[in-house]
């Protein structure tokens, strides 16, 4: 990597522009002999291109305006969320592994409160 240091060009304080908009430095770095980048890149960090998240609800087709980080989808009110949430139980106990113990656990709670549930609603409707 080569340098260059030349003070002989080394402007005084008179010679500064009065407007320091004016003035304009650059510096130039050249990596020689470097294959497939590897030196450039373990110097500069290449930039992580996240990809864009869409802002139009999955349900309504409205502008979005929240993101649900279970589902990894965009949702634009309360009742979105529900229909989106219950799909996504629906999906866990149709096709989750009732091998993990954290699955299962979860398939346990979640048929006691569809019994809960059901229960609740049978004793309202005979009231």
């Amino acid at each position: 990597m080569e340098v260059d240091d030349d003070h002989s060009k080394a402007q005084t304080s008179s010679n500064l522009p009065k407007n320091p908009t004016e003035l304009c430095e650059r510096t130039f770095i050249t990596f020689e002999n470097d294959i497939d980048d590897k030196v450039f890149n373990s110097v500069f960090k290449p930039k992580r291109i996240s990809p864009k998240r869409s802002t139009v609800c999955a349900l309504t087709g409205l502008p979005a305006r929240y993101f649900d980080p279970v589902t990894k989808l965009p949702y634009r009110s309360i009742q979105a969320f529900k229909i989106l949430r219950e799909a996504y139980y629906m999906q866990l106990e149709e096709k989750g592994n009732p091998n993990n113990p954290e699955v299962a656990k979860w398939l346990e709670w979640r048929e006691m409160v569809k019994e809960n549930r059901l229960k609740l609603k049978n004793s309202n409707s005979n009231a």
